[in-house]
């Protein structure tokens, strides 16, 4: 399981790092990962969206539930749904990341 130097190393303050550790859905969804993997996850949601590293840390800090979700999958749902642009698609999820 990921530690708070690992998650802080990975971009999140200690003081979220803290509190994410103490949130189930969180911890559940991490609980089976290593560093690496979850930086690869982090890094997966900034190739997809586009985002810097911060915006996507903030945005799990946020929903802590947003880490575990098929970004690939979520984007392109939005965009066929609504017919909006990656762009729009990414603030409106960024926006709101729940």
């Amino acid at each position: 399981m990921l530690t708070i130097s690992e998650l802080v190393e990975l971009g999140f303050l200690r003081s979220h790092a803290q509190l994410l550790l103490q949130d189930n859905n969180f911890v559940l969804q991490i609980k089976n990962k290593n560093k690496a993997e979850f930086g690869a996850k982090i890094n997966e949601i900034c190739r997809v969206y586009g985002v810097s590293k911060e915006q996507a840390t903030k945005a799990i800090f946020s929903s802590p539930q947003f880490a575990g979700l098929d970004h690939s999958r979520v984007l392109r749902g939005i965009i066929d749904v609504y017919g909006v642009s990656k762009e729009q698609a990414t603030k409106a999820i960024f926006s709101s990341p729940q």
